[in-house]
């Protein structure tokens, strides 16, 4: 496939009925805009040799701009988000997760903005909470304000020009190797961010497709980017990355908490202390917020103690809505995945 200004590269995972739903998104904006000449779309499918419900997007692989690319064996997220960059032909590449949505119109938004990008930048990243209609920041101040926020496919677009020397560098042992492999490509090559105030994509299926609990929180949403920042080289890049990671929620405790009393396993739970035991000891340094550490001994309170002191206080019902996971059979993506 010749090469094209975007590369729509999606790492995908069983989930064949909702992204049969973006590949539907994607497929109406190409045609209405007349984008076919533009973009590529491309699926690593890291569902391993058991594919149910293939039938779902069997329409959308007859399509001459998309390319379909099955891993046979599972390689697992870190090496499929990894592979689905490298595997790109466009110049840019945006890559959103299997579950999540197009929003109307962007499409053509996000063509006419690479068109228009300055020199030298390494990464776009989409937010439409900033004041400005553009800004342009250098590493250091990307890492400081959107390390955390860059990690989440589909809120950004990579430069692939600037990151394909960094692939084999990778360290490969977090759930974010796409942060580390642009933070770390735009370090050395001296390359900037630009932050445009917009948005492409939304991910309305995230709390149904991901099973919520302290581990995963704990993990998955703070530890992991730590040793993320700790991958990289340059040590002020590295503490630049860490404030914006410890910055990002100052009830970390609480949620942990609540996590634990609404959704977590006997087995969760126990792997909660056990990294937190850990990590005291590796990273304690690098975690500001003490408080976290207290989560070992709360946890020991069984949960119907929490449970009617929240109904006590008529917070319960409230709590429950916003944190307790939805009942849904489908495997989610951190129950073997992650």
């Amino acid at each position: 496939m010749e090469n094209k200004l975007l590369t729509i590269a999606i790492p995908a995972y069983k989930r064949y009925d909702s992204l049969s739903k973006l590949l539907k998104q994607i497929d109406e904006q190409i045609t209405k805009d007349n984008l076919s000449e533009e973009i590529e779309v491309l699926i690593c499918d890291d569902s391993g040799p058991e594919k149910n419900q293939l039938e779902y997007i069997a329409p959308y692989l007859l399509k001459k701009y998309l390319r379909y690319i099955d891993n046979v064996e599972n390689i697992g997220i870190i090496n499929n988000i990894l592979k689905v960059i490298e595997e790109s032909s466009g110049k840019y590449c945006l890559s959103p997760g299997d579950d999540e949505e197009l929003i109307d119109n962007k499409l053509i938004d996000c063509i006419n903005i690479l068109k228009n990008l300055p020199d030298n930048i390494a990464a776009i990243i989409f937010d439409d909470k900033i004041s400005e209609d553009q800004l342009i920041l250098n590493c250091f101040e990307a890492a400081e304000k959107y390390f955390w926020y860059f990690g989440n496919l589909g809120c950004f677009i990579i430069n692939t020009d600037t990151v394909k020397d960094y692939f084999s560098c990778n360290k490969r042992n977090t759930i974010w190797p796409q942060t580390e492999l642009v933070f770390q490509a735009a370090f050395e090559k001296k390359m900037d961010f630009c932050i445009i105030k917009n948005r492409i994509i939304h991910s309305p299926n995230h709390r149904i497709n991901t099973r919520y609990n302290s581990y995963y929180l704990l993990e998955g949403g703070f530890l992991s980017l730590i040793r993320t920042a700790l991958n990289l080289e340059d040590a002020e890049l590295q503490d630049a990355a860490i404030k914006n990671i410890n910055s990002r929620d100052n009830n970390r405790l609480i949620f942990l908490l609540l996590h634990y009393i609404f959704n977590d396993i006997k087995n969760d739970t126990q792997k909660t202390r056990i990294t937190l035991s850990e990590c005291r000891k590796k990273y304690k340094i690098f975690i500001f917020e003490k408080s976290i550490f207290w989560f070992n001994f709360y946890s020991i309170i069984p949960k119907w103690v929490y449970i009617s002191l929240l109904k006590i206080s008529h917070k319960y019902d409230k709590i429950e809505k916003n944190i307790k996971n939805i009942d849904d059979k489908r495997i989610k993506i951190n129950d073997n995945y992650t």
